[in-house]
């Protein structure tokens, strides 16, 4: 592509590398035309231009790590200078719709209450180990009987405890109905 428009075209950002070696390659030939000028021949020209400018790999990569740390800064300042200004825009549109901002608020608020809420509920049921000791070390058995659990306790020695537990599935619905008819009687 035409290294001209290859500037004008930055779709995908800027292409330092490029920029650099356009800039090389343009000091470099205005070196050679003014050797060409002072009467060298072209490949002496070129060769004499290539020894003034010393060590073009070395130049390339001092420059490149340069224009790459100022892209960053400029990059860095854009952002931060965009950050300001959405922030004094939310302050001004907040100032001037005072009930808006209040609803935004307490939004806000509940949503982030809630989050914390929930997260912490997910924390306590899935995330957390179990609370014994050595708790990777725990093994699940499946006993449909209490009796049954308690005799794989008694005959089994490579278990240091056992413990049983059930799982009821049970409708919120019947437990409230079953307490206002308790209460009744």
């Amino acid at each position: 592509m035409n290294t001209r428009w290859r500037r004008y075209l930055r779709f995908f950002g800027r292409n330092v590398q490029a920029d650099v070696d356009d800039e090389l390659r343009f000091h470099l030939e205005m070196r050679a035309r003014d050797y060409k000028d002072s009467g060298l021949a072209s490949g002496d020209a070129w060769r004499a231009a290539g020894e003034r400018f010393g060590n073009y790999t070395d130049v390339n990569n001092t420059l490149v790590n340069h224009d790459l740390g100022l892209a960053r800064r400029q990059d860095r300042r854009a952002i931060m200078d965009d950050l300001a200004q959405d922030i004094r825009y939310a302050f001004r549109s907040l100032r001037r719709a005072p009930a808006f901002a209040l609803v935004a608020i307490a939004t806000l608020a509940l949503g982030i209450g809630a989050n914390t809420a929930m997260f912490s509920i997910v924390d306590a049921i899935v995330v957390r180990s179990l609370p014994f000791p050595r708790a990777d070390q725990l093994v699940s058995i499946s006993a449909s009987v209490l009796a049954e659990a308690t005799r794989i306790g008694e005959l089994s020695h490579s278990y240091s405890a056992v413990a049983a537990y059930r799982v009821a599935q049970q409708n919120l619905w019947t437990i409230f109905n079953a307490e206002i008819v308790a209460s009744w009687h």
